[in-house]
């Protein structure tokens, strides 16, 4: 059976509290170089996305990938746990747009505007 409007709506309401969750307990204590709770970095990354799409279909996945697209190697949560909370879209996006930590800081940024 085909799910509501008000189903379909309640998902992504959950999700995206989800996202909010799971950033807020793993970024709780980062903060970037400058002194900023590191949140506020994945915050502004999902309003650039909602901007950017807000008439795409794949929005919510896309804006829920853009509050977690650090959360995978910044802290103990995982791409299983990443995989089994939002599903295979979101941690597509996730997985693709992640930055390999092992590299150095312009290796990442050059790799990065390639992309």
């Amino acid at each position: 059976m085909a799910k509501t409007h008000n189903e379909l709506v309640l998902e992504k309401i959950k999700l995206r509290n989800r996202a909010n969750e799971i950033i807020k307990k793993f970024y709780a204590e980062q903060r970037q170089k400058n002194g900023e709770d590191f949140i506020n970095h994945s915050i502004r990354v999902g309003r650039i996305i909602l901007q950017c799409l807000k008439n795409s279909e794949s929005l919510n996945n896309c804006y829920i990938a853009g509050l977690l697209h650090d959360i995978v190697g910044n802290t103990a949560y995982t791409q299983e746990e990443l995989l089994s909370d939002f599903g295979r879209e979101i941690c597509k996006i996730v997985m693709e747009v992640r930055e390999d930590r092992s590299e150095s800081w312009k290796a990442r940024k050059e790799h990065a505007i390639k992309r």
